[in-house]
């Protein structure tokens, strides 16, 4: 499967700076000609590739801010364009008959030859760096994706994100079937929170040393999330913890959850072999 994206976008000092997003009511024909011309945002044929992914950009940028719809878009399209490249449109302009067809005739016309190909092999040799938030990550392979000529479906570019994560999101969302990118997002946004709070709860436990004489860590200082204990896991009355206990140790229980009859360091829930660890080493590009 080849996969798509959006690229970065970098402001240009001379242009005139967008205002702040916000809610705004839509843009009359002419209010939104006017607005263009106003701004001085222009494409100017030159400078290659990044010139017109930048300028595409800075219009969606433009729409999302004032409003603007696409029929009114393409109804101004006139007045984004420099002087040879009005030339340009106006002579292309029977060869499509709404913005998003006017977009993909300038990718067609201004990108380089092979330009999605080029495209495609970034894609596959993307993959999620170990200490790489998966967030970061997906938002970074959606970027190339809005780059292609023609952007390939949700569902592709689900299915190849997830194909380039970490070996622990792959396994963990293996009988998983996700609608939406942003719902692959979600759920491997809760599973790095679980993870980093299992590896936070073996750090902490293996800091445990009784020959120090230092307290022995609770769940509760674990995770805002875990009750307080609420009896002593050694005498079993409410009105303290265990390490206040003044009654000599009766029983055998962990030090971190207290389940009786064993120790931290064999126990199911809290020992480091219940982690459940997995390798984490970068995924090798497909041949």
């Amino acid at each position: 499967m080849q996969p798509f994206s959006k690229p970065p976008i970098t402001s240009n000092s001379s242009e005139v700076p967008l205002p702040p997003l916000q809610s705004r009511p839509n843009l009359s024909t002419a209010s939104c000609a006017e607005t263009l011309t106003k701004l001085g945002l222009k494409f100017n044929g030159q400078n290659g590739h990044k010139s017109l992914l930048e300028f595409l950009e800075r219009v969606e940028e433009l729409q999302r801010s004032r409003g603007i719809s696409d029929e009114q878009l393409y109804a101004s399209a006139y007045e984004l364009f420099e002087p040879d490249m009005k030339i340009w449109f106006r002579q292309n302009r029977t060869r499509v008959t709404s913005w998003p067809e006017l977009v993909n005739l300038l990718k067609t016309s201004f990108l380089p030859h092979r330009y999605d190909s080029e495209i495609y092999r970034e894609l596959n040799n993307l993959y999620q760096l170990p200490n790489e938030n998966v967030s970061v990550f997906i938002a970074k392979s959606e970027n190339l994706f809005a780059r292609l000529t023609k952007v390939p479906s949700e569902d592709d570019r689900t299915a190849h994100i997830r194909e380039h994560l970490l070996p622990f999101f792959i396994t963990q969302t293996a009988d998983k079937e996700f609608q939406s990118i942003q719902e692959l997002d979600d759920i491997c946004i809760k599973l790095e929170k679980s993870r980093l709070c299992v590896e936070r709860a073996g750090q902490v436990s293996r800091s445990y040393n009784p020959s120090r004489g230092n307290k022995p860590p609770l769940c509760a200082e674990l995770t805002d999330s875990t009750p307080a204990v609420s009896r002593c896991w050694n005498c079993g009355k409410p009105s303290h913890r265990f390490s206040e206990c003044k009654v000599p140790q009766q029983k055998k229980f962990c030090y971190r959850c207290g389940k009786a009859n064993t120790t931290v360091h064999r126990c199911p829930r809290c020992s480091k072999n219940a982690n459940g660890q997995e390798g984490r080493g970068i995924l090798q590009p497909r041949q």
